[in-house]
């Protein structure tokens, strides 16, 4: 590229114009073919006289591709946000320790205890403060396949749950996901029956 008009080269750069204004540009986003680029222009003044003009140039060619990656998850994980709260079931999430990660809309509607009363609570501590009679994803930790029990709530839900083991790649448990029933009117429905 020695010897060669810029603009030959990299029209984009914009120098010869640099050259010719003598104004200092910075953070100016170009793009060279599919490389995208920051660029910080600035004339080169030799005895008050322009001489030329020089770019400093940084490729966030990577950081734009992360940025499209972190807005395609983001959306994804909106996506599965509203599914999750749209459930007419319970949904009822913990790591692989029995810790509340998250609860859908569905459980206060059900049980009457929200993410106050929930979240960032380990399972035990819920069945020893008798906020549940007993815990699925307890049972899950201590036998390692799916568990569907019922149990009762402080506010006197009667809950059927089916919770559910997620492995990681070196099989240990790494999320429960536990799916939640009210059967409190079926079983005043049994009832009357």
């Amino acid at each position: 590229v020695l010897g060669r008009f810029i603009n030959d080269i990299i029209p984009e750069s914009q120098l010869y114009d640099i050259v010719q204004n003598g104004k200092c540009e910075y953070g100016k986003r170009i793009y060279v073919g599919n490389n995208a680029f920051i660029t910080n222009r600035a004339p080169i003044v030799k005895n008050g006289e322009i001489t030329g003009a020089v770019a400093v140039l940084y490729d966030i060619s990577e950081l734009e591709k992360v940025t499209r990656e972190l807005e395609y998850v983001k959306n994804l994980n909106n996506e599965m946000n509203a599914i999750i709260d749209s459930s007419f079931d319970g949904l009822y999430i913990t790591d692989g320790e029995g810790m509340t990660l998250r609860i859908n809309k569905a459980i206060k509607r059900m049980t009457g205890l929200g993410e106050e009363e929930l979240l960032n609570k380990s399972m035990s501590e819920l069945v020893e403060e008798g906020i549940l009679s007993r815990s699925a994803s307890l049972l899950v930790l201590e036998q390692k396949v799916p568990v569907t029990t019922t149990l009762n709530t402080v506010t006197g839900a009667t809950l059927l749950v089916s919770a559910t083991p997620v492995f990681d790649q070196q099989g240990n448990i790494f999320r429960i996901v536990t799916s939640v029933r009210d059967i409190s009117e079926l079983n005043m429905l049994k009832q009357k029956v």
